[in-house]
């Protein structure tokens, strides 16, 4: 059983990387258009349409701390009521693979799993090349969305033959995202607010595969964990993004996620 649920959350990992590359990009995290600003509780819950196909929701949250690092969790909701649950712990834009210093991912109901973090930072697009993209300041104006109404900053980004007009405003979860649009996904603000807490409350098995080193993860226990972390581990955009600093050493405790 255990084998199996390693698998699944495996194939979790491979497949949002692999399906959603038109917006997940190079990382297990979605790319975001904007400058991640990490508060400790903010959240931002969104609805996604990839062109031709039923909308999914995602939600993405800063639910922990761990010195200058920070709990990222993203929470998938698929049109047939699927939910994956992934949560990292990064030193900076979850969007960079570079920052990215633990995985766990919780499919459904079935136990959390700690990937690799080889297999975290793994690229879908290989040793591909990847063109840098190109903003334009297209100005500030107002955007309506789910939301609400959003006095917002609009640019444009070009990105190889992908192009996407971004809507951007302060306060506004760990990106301040209100409204992306290309040809290949809308994304547009549903809620937002400022006490998230994580949906991973328990702790993660350990994920195995043969031929792939284990290094032990380095860093806190997940916020939310029992005291003691994982047993065999150390206890626990628009402009480019800033790394977090003045953070407090101690994360807080977890426990089940608010809207």
């Amino acid at each position: 059983m255990r084998k199996g649920i390693g698998v699944l959350a495996f194939a979790l990992v491979l497949g949002a990387a692999a399906c959603g590359q038109a917006f997940f990009g190079d990382s297990p995290a979605a790319t975001f258009f904007g400058e991640f600003r990490p508060v400790l509780g903010s959240w931002a819950e969104y609805v996604i349409t990839p062109a031709g196909e039923a909308p999914a929701t995602l939600k993405i949250a800063v639910v922990g701390q761990d010195g200058e690092r920070y709990w990222y969790e993203m929470v998938i909701t698929a049109p047939e009521g699927d939910r994956v649950v992934t949560k990292m712990l990064v030193s900076g834009n979850p969007s960079e693979p570079e920052n990215l210093e633990r995985l766990i991912v919780k499919p459904g109901d079935q136990p959390a799993i700690e990937m690799p973090i080889e297999l975290a930072r793994m690229s879908p697009t290989g040793d591909a090349e990847v063109p840098e993209p190109v903003t334009v300041d297209k100005g500030r104006e107002s955007v309506t969305v789910p939301a609400g109404t959003f006095e917002a900053q609009r640019w444009l980004y070009t990105q190889g033959e992908s192009v996407s007009d971004v809507w951007v405003a302060e306060g506004i979860g760990p990106y301040g995202l209100i409204k992306t649009h290309s040809d290949e996904v809308e994304l547009v603000l549903a809620a937002y607010g400022g006490d998230a807490t994580t949906l991973i409350t328990e702790t993660p098995e350990m994920f195995s595969m043969p031929g792939m080193s284990m290094r032990p993860p380095q860093g806190g226990a997940p916020a939310g964990a029992p005291p003691g972390g994982i047993p065999g581990t150390a206890p626990a955009g628009t402009p480019p993004s800033a790394p977090p600093t003045g953070a407090p050493p101690d994360a807080p405790p977890g426990a089940e996620g608010g809207e």
